[in-house]
């Protein structure tokens, strides 16, 4: 007894491991894809409890930026009054400054003529004591 194969028989062989093949490949795909989408089950499942705060977060951040627009506007009254004081006291130093600067002049020749005063009451004193004293001995 003589087993003969022919080409045909070769052929659908081959073509049958092949497809066999094919199958195991697509079960491993299939198994990888299920671990996939089992991950992407876990992070979705994971996901849902945040999805409330996520709102609440979504829900204020409108408010948050309205407050931080109304701090920033608050920030831009209170640099312009900052400038605008600024300017005022810078104004008043310049004033001041032109005051003081004749003062400077004038505060020495004050101070001179103070001290020629003093030396004349001095003197006063001293004549009216001397003129006192002369007095005093014609008069005895």
């Amino acid at each position: 007894m003589t087993i003969t194969l022919s080409y045909n028989d070769l052929l659908l062989t081959v073509l049958v491991i092949l497809a066999a093949a094919a199958i195991v490949y697509l079960i491993i795909v299939l198994n990888r894809i299920s671990g996939l989408l089992s991950a992407w089950k876990e992070l979705g499942d994971s996901i849902k409890p945040m999805v409330p705060r996520i709102r609440r977060i979504v829900e204020n951040t409108d408010e948050t930026l309205a407050g931080t627009r109304r701090t920033l506007k608050n920030v831009e009254l209170l640099s312009d009054e900052a400038v605008a004081i600024a300017s005022s006291a810078r104004r008043a130093v310049k004033r001041t400054a032109a005051v003081i600067t004749p003062l400077r002049i004038v505060l020495p020749l004050v101070v001179k003529l103070q001290q020629w005063l003093a030396g004349v009451v001095k003197r006063r004193k001293l004549v009216a004591k001397e003129n006192q004293s002369k007095e005093e001995n014609h008069g005895s």
